[in-house]
């Protein structure tokens, strides 16, 4: 088969974007994104198709690890998925006869145009799978395979899910050392808890220093501890046999490297230069032993900022933005110290439950740094009484969405305000909304659970769901039900912006299909930034079938 070029010659395709959403096939399982980038491919290129579970057994899925040592669980997580190679090889296994594949990888970069090299191979009837680090891309907590069927102006079309990466953001992907970034909650929770293993693990263990992050969690003010990955970014080309694309692919040197490049561990090395001059600001600024991780996470946000060091003048208030908003590191310290209080939460018969628990710390973590005007241990008992409420409350036997009013008549404005005042631990970068048209949630008593704003065609102005409900749908049946209403207007896509450390939100929002598009530091918000956040209207909609309680009046 060939390859048939768009409507210009910036354009060439596969697939074309309407036989992608209806062919390409969506992951099945976790971690099994590569046999899924595989199946795409040999779709396109029309070779018969083995089970799922035979390509994945090919091309070597392996699952992360719970229930086990820090040490165990990160080696797990560094193999986790598969590498582009393996996608090789599991070609080979399934289509051998039939295919024929080269890896390309992009890191350290390439001297190479993006769009013309894979408009070229696409014409000629290649496609690709792209082995990306979303962890650059979108703040994922995981490197994706995704199958290329084409590409314009617009940049990459990809499936799994099907969507158009622009230039600009698939370069962050691809041009990416292999390191793989751990959230520390994740390494925290392990039991055993053994940091001295880790370093054993392998030299390039050794060279990230991955047993000092781990001993250091809790008060080195890091979000992440960084290991190896066993992916490298790059390019899978796939052609069938016998084809001049096969015979041009088989003769394609590598990718030449753009010079002046560091090497694989450059990112996590380039994370600790500022080290010094961090140090060196404490003792000028006469910061205190007890402060210095705070400043020091502060710093690195404004680095992120900045783009570059922070100067001194712009640090000498530091201590004003520490009151503004808390230190992850400080409020980590303080859970660490009260963990017996997190691990008493019950479920409503009284047996322990170590998803509440999560769910308590998490909502803490966001009272902890946003709700600054509060110590630390008032708003511990505010959400241990919030736990508490929340176990007790019967769980709704119908939520109906219906239009409202914020503030149309004073019930309903007392409604929304007090909604609004339990579901955020700290004053929101919000407005007067009375008068704002608003998606209300009510359970069967007519009891108001939740609201959200919509403003400018496809922008989430506002959601908030009482937290004495929260885990019962109640916040997937709001916006899904936007997303269903904007999508009957013709609207596509819907985006919002979340603070960064609000891990309820970020964390609610990621498992709707809401993708982190980029970091931002509006005004608005404190010196930890925030996430804009973009989903297209179809995915999110297709969450109320999973809401089998809800009557949409909408």
């Amino acid at each position: 088969m060939s390859g048939r070029d768009g409507k210009t010659d910036d354009e060439a395709f596969i697939w074309t974007k309407q036989q992608a959403r209806k062919m390409a096939k969506s992951q099945s399982g976790a971690s099994n994104c590569g046999a899924t980038a595989l199946l795409n491919v040999l779709l396109a290129l029309e070779v018969p198709l083995p089970p799922t579970e035979v390509a994945d057994k090919a091309v070597r899925t392996n699952q992360r690890k719970y229930g086990v040592s820090a040490s165990e669980y990160l080696a797990a997580r560094s193999i986790a998925g598969c590498t582009g190679e393996n996608i090789v090889e599991g070609c080979e296994k399934i289509a051998g006869d039939k295919v024929m594949s080269r890896f390309f990888a992009f890191y350290p970069s390439r001297t190479v145009n993006l769009h013309t090299w894979l408009a070229q191979w696409i014409r000629r009837g290649c496609c690709g799978v792209a082995t990306l680090n979303t962890q650059e891309m979108y703040g994922a907590d995981y490197w994706h395979h995704q199958m290329i069927y084409g590409v314009d102006t617009k940049g990459v079309h990809v499936t799994n899910g099907v969507e158009v990466l622009s230039f600009e953001e698939i370069q962050k992907g691809l041009v990416s050392p292999s390191v793989l970034k751990i959230d520390v909650d994740d390494v925290r929770r392990c039991r055993p808890f053994d940091p001295q293993s880790c370093d054993a693990l392998g030299e390039t263990w050794k060279t990230l220093k991955v047993s000092k992050q781990v001993s250091e969690i809790g008060t080195s003010g890091e979000s992440y501890v960084h290991i190896p990955a066993a992916y490298k970014a790059g390019i899978t080309l796939f052609a069938r046999k016998g084809t001049s694309a096969a015979a041009a692919l088989s003769e394609e040197t590598d990718l030449k490297l753009r010079g002046g490049d560091p090497s694989d561990m450059s990112s996590y090395q380039r994370a600790n230069e500022f080290q010094t001059d961090v140090e060196e600001l404490c003792g000028v600024l006469e910061v205190p032993t007890n402060q210095a991780a705070a400043f020091q996470e502060l710093y690195q946000a404004l680095a992120e900022e900045l783009s570059g060091k922070p100067s001194r003048s712009l640090l000498t208030d530091w201590e004003d933005h520490l009151k503004r908003a808390r230190a992850q590191v400080d409020v980590e310290s303080f859970i660490n110290t009260h963990e017996a209080d997190f691990r008493r939460t019950k479920t409503v018969n009284g047996a322990a439950d170590l998803r509440h628990a999560d769910m308590l710390r998490s909502r803490f973590r966001a009272c902890g740094i946003y709700s600054s005007s509060l110590s630390l241990e008032e708003l511990l008992k505010r959400c241990l009484e919030e736990n508490r409420e929340s176990s007790q409350q019967p769980r709704p036997s119908r939520i109906t969405t219906q239009n409202g009013v914020w503030g149309f008549n004073l019930s309903a404005g007392v409604e929304h305000a007090a909604i609004r005042k339990r579901s955020y631990p700290y004053v929101p970068a919000l407005g007067d909304s009375t008068g704002e048209a608003v998606i209300e949630a009510r359970d069967q008593n007519d009891q108001l659970l939740g609201y959200v704003i919509q403003t400018g065609g496809n922008y989430i102005f506002d959601l908030a769901v009482d937290p004495r409900v929260q885990g019962c749908a109640v916040g997937v049946a709001l916006v899904g039900t936007l997303a269903s209403s904007m999508q009957r207007n013709g609207v596509s896509t819907m985006c919002l912006d979340v603070r960064r450390c609000n891990e309820p939100a970020v964390r609610f929002y990621n498992r709707l299909g809401f993708r982190i598009v980029k970091k931002t530091f509006p005004p608005w918000y404190d010196w930890h930034g925030g996430f804009h956040l973009e989903a297209e209207t179809n995915a999110i909609a297709a969450h109320l079938e999973t809401v089998s309680i809800l009557e949409s009046k909408i």
